[in-house]
This record gives C-alpha cells, sequence and structure tokens, in this order.
C-alpha cells in the first residue's frame, strides 16, 4: 500500500514540517505555566506584531479554565520575546505584544475569554538572534491588579 500525502494548500510551503501546536497546556493557570527554551525550534509564526523578521518560537494551545480576563506573559524570560495570541492554529491574530514596558523585554497581553475557549498562545523572539530560555505565565487579571 502506497500512501502519497501531499500539501492540500495551494500555497508554495509545504506545511510538512509545521506542528501546531507544540504543547498543550490545558487549563493551567500555574506560575509560571510553562518553561522551556525557543533555541533550535523554527520560526512557524511571522506576522506585522513587533517585527516581521522574528526569531524561533513555540506554541501552546490553551483552553479558558472559566469565563474572564486573563493576563499572559513572558516576564522572566532571558531574551527579547513577542508575545502572541491566535484563535486557532496559524489563525486569526487576537492580541500581541512585544515589550510590556518601556525598557524591557518581555511581554503580557490582557485578553477576555469564555469558559472553554480554545487559544492558541505563541512565544516568539523578536529576531532571529532572540532565542533562548522563557517563561510564559497565564493567570486571572485581578491577580495581576492587585
Amino acid at each position: 500500500d502506497t500512501d502519497s500525502d501531499t500539501d492540500a494548500d495551494t500555497d508554495a510551503d509545504t506545511d510538512a514540517d509545521m506542528v501546531c501546536p507544540d504543547e498543550d497546556l490545558g487549563w493551567s493557570t500555574d506560575w509560571p505555566t510553562y518553561t522551556g527554551s525557543t533555541s533550535g525550534e523554527d520560526d512557524d509564526y511571522t506576522d506585522s506584531c513587533g517585527s516581521d523578521d522574528g526569531g524561533p518560537d513555540m506554541s501552546f494551545e490553551w483552553t479558558a479554565p472559566y469565563e474572564g480576563c486573563f493576563h499572559f506573559t513572558t516576564e522572566d524570560s532571558y531574551f527579547d520575546t513577542v508575545l502572541k495570541v491566535y484563535d486557532e492554529c496559524f489563525g486569526d491574530l487576537r492580541d500581541c505584544n512585544d515589550d510590556e514596558v518601556d525598557g524591557e523585554l518581555t511581554s503580557a497581553v490582557e485578553l477576555w475569554a469564555y469558559d472553554g475557549e480554545d487559544f492558541i498562545v505563541v512565544v516568539d523572539g523578536y529576531s532571529p538572534s532572540e532565542a533562548g530560555p522563557f517563561s510564559l505565565t497565564i493567570d486571572d487579571c485581578d491577580w495581576w491588579d492587585e
């Protein structure tokens, strides 16, 4: 039996090496929610948020555990991050941030979500040389406003 799977879309890429999400975070809102590294990862997500020539990135599926406002941050990361939240893999960009506060290279966004709503959260590097260890935290906005 010979199988011949091919790229179903009509653009020039092959999509065969693109994986989304890299990890599934479930409903987690731990501190930190995920720690890892973008070193050695591909630059799958390119858009106009931050830099068009971004660095390696990692994508995460996350499901809102209840209806409310959620704060996403890359605080405590070791490189210039860009944080992006999509409605689905390679879907519409819901929100993004390059630098949370002037002079700081970490990123943060706040987003309203409905109970059980799924998102793709991407930790990206600002430029091709920006990669390394990062910390992604997702928590309730009220916690951050205290």
